[in-house]
């Protein structure tokens, strides 16, 4: 009974948290960061053929909400975790800047903040040694990089007028001259974090 109360507290508390933060209509303009978690999937060519495993990381993003409906943004992401059929793992860097257009128009009164992105970046992807089927060593570590684009969507919730959570699945594409045009290391990461407005 005593755990019930508490839990049935602690909804009541949030509602009301809830209600006081979007009971009057606050525009979101300004400079904002955030901070999140990513799990990655390659999609590149080959990505298959060596078995490249999903990997792992965060991104940290700082933007700026020019009206409430557009918004530039600068991202990083970091990722590891990939490996391949030979046991070698890769660590991947990518900055982007981007640009985000919100589906409707953004206040403290909507709780759910859709958005589409797209952008240009710079990936750097460096994969380790690996080993053969009877572990020995293989020197097979290899450095690619290049200009990628980005496109996405994703969803601000609002929790306050200055912290929000947000979700978002972006796809990054090598292209041009540089390595990562022909390499596995296309992406479609899916990111959850946390912004602050300043």
């Amino acid at each position: 009974m005593k755990s019930l109360l508490s839990i049935l507290l602690f909804m009541g508390s949030l509602f009301l948290m809830s209600g006081l933060a979007h009971a009057e209509e606050v525009p979101l303009t300004g400079f904002y960061g955030g901070l999140g978690t990513t799990f990655a999937a390659p999609t590149g060519n080959n990505a298959d053929k060596w078995d490249v495993e999903n990997g792992f990381g965060g991104n940290l993003k700082l933007g700026y909400n020019i009206n409430s409906r557009f918004a530039v943004e600068l991202d990083s992401l970091a990722v590891a975790g990939f490996k391949d059929r030979y046991d070698a793992r890769t660590f991947g860097l990518i900055a982007s800047i981007n640009g985000k257009g919100y589906f409707m128009e953004r206040s403290t009164a909507r709780l759910f903040q859709p958005y589409g992105l797209v952008g240009v970046g710079y990936g750097h992807f460096n994969t380790g040694n690996g080993r053969d089927d009877i572990g020995n060593a293989i020197n097979n570590g290899v450095v690619v990089d290049g200009p990628m684009l980005r496109t996405g969507v994703g969803v601000d919730y609002i929790v306050t007028s200055t912290i929000s959570v947000y979700a978002e699945v972006s796809y990054y594409k090598g292209v041009g001259d540089g390595d990562l045009a022909d390499s596995p290391f296309d992406l479609i990461p899916v990111a959850v974090g946390v912004q602050v407005k300043f």
